[in-house]
């Protein structure tokens, strides 16, 4: 209640209205915030990047606790405000921009001692897709990902292979990631309440990919092709690669995959063993 209360304050005394084209529902339980430090699991040492700083209630919770901290906010009227509530953190760098512009490795080219940081965000829910594939782009010089995501999109992330949710998202993160929940949030925990709930995942960034694929590109166009129809058997979903019939049934019998199942009961490890299979045959062809 109390961060509800200042939320309030807040916008009333610097005269902001708050843009649902960005997104804006701020985070008011402090229990949710504590949750977030701990599973960002911060030292003294690291470096932070915060993406949508809003009110800054978060921003002065890392800011003690870490190196450095990032802040990226796309709202003018909102970084007038953090520069005022932030003044007594000598080591918050405000970032005015839109995180979808902002090139990682060129802002922390200024600082040669930081190698690597952690991203803690609760981010704009609307860009949630982009935003994880732009992080994981510089997933060479980050380590972990925790933030607040709409908790159907959580679901998709951590999915496992028979999961309903389970598809490409579920498949692009997890090759580069582990990815686990951390807990689930109620829509009342944020101002104004949204109509969804959401849920705080944590990505640790892999040293390699899960598993070794000949062809990204060719990986990756796969398994969008097999999700393409999700309803349908694999075999059928892969008739657009005009393979012959008997090749294909002689590979599905190598690999012990069924044709005849959806692309939802395939592990990541049988995806990558088939795209690496169908990749040897058409670079033969």
């Amino acid at each position: 209640m109390f961060l509800y209360l200042e939320a309030k304050n807040l916008l009333k005394k610097n005269n902001l209205i708050l843009r649902k084209r960005w997104g804006q529902n701020f985070l008011i339980d402090s229990l949710v915030y504590d949750k977030i430090i701990q599973s960002a699991k911060l030292s003294l040492n690291d470096h932070v990047l915060e993406i949508g700083a809003g009110l800054g209630f978060l921003t002065r919770l890392l800011a003690p606790k870490v190196s450095k901290v990032f802040t990226v906010e796309i709202d003018k009227k909102l970084v007038f405000l953090l520069q005022e509530q932030l003044s007594d953190f000598k080591n918050v760098e405000i970032i005015n921009q839109d995180i979808l512009k902002v090139d990682l490795k060129k802002l922390l080219n200024n600082y040669q001692e930081i190698k690597k940081v952690k991203v803690v965000a609760n981010i704009p829910y609307y860009i949630t897709s982009p935003i994880i594939f732009k992080l994981l782009e510089y997933r060479d010089i980050i380590s972990d990902i925790t933030m607040l995501t709409q908790k159907e999109v959580g679901e998709r992330i951590i999915a496992a292979p028979g999961r309903k949710d389970y598809g490409i998202l579920s498949i692009m993160v997890q090759y580069y990631a582990f990815a686990k929940k951390a807990m689930l949030v109620e829509n009342s925990s944020f101002f104004p309440i949204p109509k969804v709930d959401s849920m705080l995942i944590n990505l640790r960034i892999l040293d390699k990919p899960k598993v070794s694929i000949e062809n990204e590109k060719f990986f990756f166009n796969l398994v969008k092709t097999l999700f393409h129809q999700r309803r349908k058997m694999i075999a059928n979903n892969l008739k657009s690669y005009s393979y012959n019939r008997q090749v294909l049934a002689k590979l599905f019998n190598e690999l012990k995959i069924d044709p005849k199942v959806r692309a939802e009961m395939l592990s990541i490890e049988e995806i990558a063993k088939l795209s690496n299979s169908l990749y040897k045959l058409a670079s033969s062809n």
